[in-house]
């Protein structure tokens, strides 16, 4: 299956499954059973209710068509603003919109979404958007390409543990502001040369890497070897940091 690495600007790195075709298909089916049955709802009411609905129509009915047909219209852009970039269907099939570059999608995002839908789905009875969806790298169709934006699957994203994610209490201190010279590349080596030490449980890996990043940032400390790097790790992360999420 496809995936995507998503970037937050916590500097946590996230692997997604790229939603696949079939989730996405019955997402769709699922939204648009939500207004056959709306339509069965109302047509049952307007059976039992006889001459009081005949009476009602012809007083608001052009009204209610139009309500309706403008809901239904909007459905899809309305729900991914409110819904953090999902649509009921979506949520059935824990799937969500998201931005190639890890940001979170704006209004506009969604905007050129829905607008695309008439490529996508409408003009070509939604061939066009299975052909690019299965045709993209990123599981994109066209209006995922034009807003920079795809879907992704929410199930079973990489562990933190996995990524350059350090947590930190509230109030947290900055211990070494150097650590600001290390980029999110050398950050991740430093983390996994720590997580390959604990699992052969080789002391002398730290040491070395505690010694080398002194020098590199030519701070001296009394603290211990892996402390010192784990408060590296933390310190990055929280000066990196603005605090927002996908």
């Amino acid at each position: 299956m496809k995936t995507i690495k998503l970037s937050t600007t916590q500097n946590i790195e996230l692997e997604y499954k790229v939603a696949g075709l079939g989730d996405r298909i019955l997402a769709y089916i699922i939204d648009a059973l939500i207004f056959v049955g709306l339509f069965i709802i109302i047509g049952i009411m307007a059976s039992l209710m006889g001459d009081i609905a005949e009476s009602l129509l012809e007083t608001v009915g052009v009204a209610v068509i139009i309500l309706i047909v403008a809901i239904y219209t909007f459905y899809d852009l309305l729900c991914e603003i409110f819904l953090n970039g999902q649509s009921i269907g979506k949520k059935v099939m824990s799937i969500k919109v998201v931005r190639v570059d890890g940001k979170h999608p704006t209004i506009g995002n969604y905007l050129v979404r829905w607008v695309m839908r008439m490529v996508d789905i409408s003009l070509t009875n939604g061939l066009g958007a299975v052909i690019c969806i299965a045709a993209t790298e990123n599981g994109q169709r066209i209006g995922d390409i034009a807003a920079g934006t795809t879907v992704v699957s929410t199930k079973n994203p990489v562990e933190f543990k996995e990524t350059i994610f350090e947590e930190f209490e509230a109030g947290y201190t900055v211990t070494y502001p150097e650590v600001r010279d290390l980029q999110d590349k050398d950050i991740h080596l430093i983390k996994d040369v720590l997580v390959q030490s604990e699992k052969v449980e080789n002391p002398d890996i730290v040491f070395e890497l505690a010694d080398k990043l002194k020098s590199t940032l030519g701070v001296s400390t009394t603290m211990a070897p892996k402390q010192f790097v784990k408060t590296l790790l933390k310190d990055y992360n929280y000066l990196n940091s603005d605090f927002d999420e996908i």
